[in-house]
């Protein structure tokens, strides 16, 4: 599977923007490990970015993939307008709407269960539990870490 990703954006960008022209690079990073992507700007609000998540294209989930990409550009979109950017804005909110683009949080949730999860075995109540980050083998004291708390 393979996605031209500035070609889809300026594809969305003519079809719900009037051909707002794309000035950024759309960026793929390893980084990212809380969200799915993020559109970037300066102090002097240029826009600067859009990057989205790597572990998103392990998944070769194009529908994850171009919904993400396309959350992104409603934002660089509404930036560059002058209009509300942020997300849980109403103006924000009715163009994601508009453009049949998700809302944040709603994608990579419904497939949570592709993503990389740990699983470890507690020793002292011998259950099993799941971590989305790695546990380090020791804390700050050095003292083995092998509890989820119990």
């Amino acid at each position: 599977m393979k996605i031209h990703l500035r070609e889809e954006a300026q594809k969305f960008l003519d079809t719900y923007y009037e051909g707002l022209p794309l000035t950024i690079p759309i960026e793929v990073s390893g980084r990212l490990s809380r969200s799915l992507g993020h559109f970037k700007y300066d102090a002097r609000r240029n826009p600067l970015s859009i990057t989205l998540a790597k572990r998103m294209f392990s998944l070769e989930n194009q529908h994850l993939i171009l919904g993400t990409l396309y959350h992104e550009l409603v934002h660089y979109a509404c930036f560059v307008k002058g209009a509300p950017y942020k997300d849980g804005h109403p103006y924000f909110e009715r163009e994601l709407i508009r453009c049949n683009a998700p809302a944040t949080r709603t994608q990579g949730y419904a497939d949570k269960t592709q993503l990389k999860v740990h699983v470890y075995g507690c020793q002292k109540c011998q259950k099993n539990f799941n971590r989305r980050r790695k546990l380090r083998s020791t804390d700050s004291y050095g003292k083995v870490v092998t509890s989820h708390g119990c």
